[in-house]
């Protein structure tokens, strides 16, 4: 694909994509490929796009893209065998041990597996007139409570408890992930939670003047709060976004989105998966903003929360790419996920509804 390619036009190839059929067998013997993503306004979902046309003009494998705004509407069709592949923002961690609006008799911990680790970078974007330089300053402003992504909410919440903040020093304001945007124009949020590189985000500049919140990586309270609402982040400088002027720089979070799937996911598949994503990067590496955190050499491969699957490791093995240190958090991982699941079976036997979620946060409390 063509440097530069923007991501509208990479967004319009995996509409296309998407209206193939997925589950079946594509022209010339390769398998199709459902994968669910983010809605078709962001970042991470012109990613995958991009991705999906790098594997189809290697060799004809044909993706259906299904977006979601949602962590549930990303994992539902692929917990129900009806998506091969997801990806996912931090759902993927809170299904594998069953936190948040999973904690229900109809998820409970889930046998989730990672097949590639691709970084995101996401900030906080403030109106330049709310007066909002760094978290202290989201005191008694309008902070969004982002609806049905804890992914998102939780980073938001980390960042209040660094300020020593809580939602009740703020007007929290209820708003879906992919609605901020026109919300921060309208001035129903003064900032709002978003990759750095979305298309919408690009689409604010010209209808005022924004800025990023800044965020210190040497402070304590601030690691101690990542630490606890968001393990995998990483708070690092990114430049080159939308709103920065030439050789500006800003503080952002960077953690996986990855590509994940189920544990029962043949293993051939999960191989195949990751091979694909390798073999087919400097076909795709320019043609979206982040298309370099694709890179295996970018790409953390120690297991963080949730373990790796078989295929995926089988291929990391292959090419050099597996440790002895991802090896032994990949054992931790499943010690854990065995107690979790007998854990779960106990919990849920016992309590339902509002108690259940307790019961289960307490478990997880007094055994993880």
């Amino acid at each position: 694909m063509r440097r530069g390619l923007q991501c509208s036009a990479v967004a319009a190839v995996g509409l296309l994509l998407a209206s193939c059929a997925g589950g079946g067998e594509a022209e010339g013997g390769a398998d199709d490929v459902v994968i669910t993503s983010y809605g078709t306004s962001t970042s991470s979902y012109a990613e995958v796009a991009a991705v999906a046309e790098a594997v189809m003009q290697e060799d004809g494998t044909r993706f259906r893209i299904l977006p979601s705004d949602t962590g549930v509407g990303r994992l539902q069709p692929l917990v129900e065998e009806t998506a091969d592949f997801a990806r996912t923002g931090d759902e993927y961690w809170f299904a594998f041990e069953g936190m948040y609006e999973y904690a229900v008799p109809e998820w409970g911990p889930q046998r989730l597996r990672v097949v590639w680790t691709p970084v995101s970078r996401v900030g906080f974007l403030a109106r330049a007139d709310a007066g909002i330089g760094s978290a202290e300053d989201l005191a008694g402003k309008q902070v969004p409570r982002v609806t049905a992504n804890p992914s998102a909410d939780t980073k938001v919440q980390a960042l209040l408890q660094a300020a020593g903040l809580t939602r009740e020093d703020t007007n929290a304001v209820d708003v879906a992930y992919g609605d901020q945007p026109d919300a921060l124009k309208k001035g129903q949020i003064d900032v709002m939670i978003m990759s750095t590189d979305a298309s919408n985000v690009a689409e604010l500049q010209g209808s005022g003047e924004y800025a990023w919140v800044e965020m210190d990586p040497a402070d304590p309270e601030l690691q101690e709060a990542f630490a606890e609402w968001a393990p995998a982040v990483e708070i690092d400088e990114f430049s080159g976004a939308p709103g920065q002027a030439e050789g500006e720089s800003d503080w952002a979070m960077h953690y996986p989105l990855p590509i994940v799937t189920r544990a029962d996911a043949p293993e051939e598949e999960a191989y195949e998966m990751t091979r694909r994503i390798v073999e087919t990067y400097p076909e795709y590496e320019s043609s979206t903003a982040m298309g370099q955190m694709w890179a295996p050499d970018r790409v953390p491969l120690v297991p963080t929360v949730v373990p790796f699957h078989v295929g995926a490791i089988a291929y990391l093995e292959e090419e050099g790419l597996w440790s002895d240190e991802a090896q032994e958090r990949q054992e931790e991982l499943l010690e854990k996920e065995e107690a979790m699941l007998a854990g779960w079976e106990g919990v849920v036997s016992d309590a339902s509804g509002d108690e259940l979620a307790e019961a289960w946060a307490a478990w997880r409390e007094d055994n993880l």
